[in-house]
């Protein structure tokens, strides 16, 4: 199906995504779910947020194609096994926004009824009980940020974009898949096209990347799932491995090859990496991690007070300030 122009009012940026998510189960019912059709069942608006590509199209500047896995699928966070409404979420429970299903009696005598209930297609009926004002966010969009601001010279709309943000309990942190946003922005290639063509010899791509943390997911031991859901779905997917410690490897490594391929003959993006460590506690391998990415060691900073941190970027300005005069 098609999506209308009003299921698809969140993604401003070139083709519609992909309507068919291999991520949402389904029990008894259509053979793959189109995830428009579930935001137009419940009466939610879909917030514009995609689900990271199937590798390698997760590290590539690849436009989006004929080939489906180019294509990027729209983001949903499945309901979960039901603790909604009338008693209290249980340990297995992290993201209930719906009303417990009346399930087929053969359902509920087969097998482990928490992956049934969560793949239950048609429980989408009903309006979600969502809240996206807290810090542990419930609903379908939950952990969805805002969205990205294309290259842009006004800075009025960088500045009202910077003042929206907030910070989102859930998922964990995922370096690579912002430096593979931040790629995307500068790439001439859709999904975003203000970018100018590659052309080192006379003209500057730049990518700052600040973290703050390991890259992760969000635990969730208790539960089928194994974590949160994000951009590669749950650990239970498999997409990054079997466990939290493959998915984190599989995160890092998709950073080097991100960073990697960004400075390159023929692309060739200056990169800057900030680590931001107010407590210290960051093993000696994720700053070797941050400091590779970098276009050069010199590139690299470490901050561990909000006035390094500042400064940090203002020696960065100063360079690339120095660098256009170069230029």
């Amino acid at each position: 199906m098609t999506p209308t122009p009003a299921e698809a009012a969140g993604w401003p940026y070139g083709p519609t995504p992909h309507e068919y998510s291999p991520v949402v189960c389904n029990v008894n019912g259509p053979s793959r779910v189109n995830v428009f059709d579930l935001f137009a069942a419940m009466g939610e608006p879909w917030e514009g947020c995609v689900e990271a590509r199937p590798s390698p199209y997760d590290v590539r500047d690849i436009p989006p194609g004929s080939n489906p896995d180019t294509q990027f699928v729209p983001y949903m966070w499945p309901d979960e096994t039901d603790g909604w409404p009338g008693t209290s979420p249980s340990s297995l429970v992290r993201n209930d926004y719906l009303p417990r299903a009346s399930y087929p009696s053969w359902m509920e005598r087969h097998g482990n009824s928490q992956i049934f209930d969560q793949a239950y297609v048609w429980k989408y009926r009903s309006p979600p009980n969502s809240d996206y004002t807290s810090f542990i966010e419930r609903g379908p969009n939950a952990a969805c940020p805002e969205p990205i601001v294309p290259l842009t010279g006004t800075r009025a709309e960088l500045d009202a974009s910077i003042a929206s943000l907030r910070s989102v309990g859930a998922a964990g942190t995922n370096s690579a898949l912002g430096m593979m946003w931040g790629w995307r922005v500068l790439s001439p290639d859709a999904p975003f096209t203000e970018g100018i063509p590659y052309d080192p010899e006379n003209s500057s791509k730049i990518v700052i990347l600040m973290t703050d943390g390991i890259n992760d997911v969000t635990p969730q031991p208790n539960s089928w799932n194994q974590s949160d859901f994000g951009a590669y779905g749950y650990i239970q997917d498999g997409r990054l491995g079997a466990n939290r410690p493959s998915t984190q490897a599989q995160l890092d490594n998709r950073l080097r090859t991100i960073c990697r391929s960004m400075k390159d003959d023929g692309t060739e993006i200056i990169i800057y990496t900030v680590m931001f460590d107010p407590e210290g506690g960051l093993p000696s391998s994720v700053r070797a991690l941050f400091r590779g990415c970098a276009s050069d060691p010199d590139l690299y900073f470490e901050a561990s007070s909000p006035e390094s941190l500042v400064a940090a970027f203002q020696e960065i300005a100063n360079d690339i300030r120095r660098l256009r005069l170069a230029e």
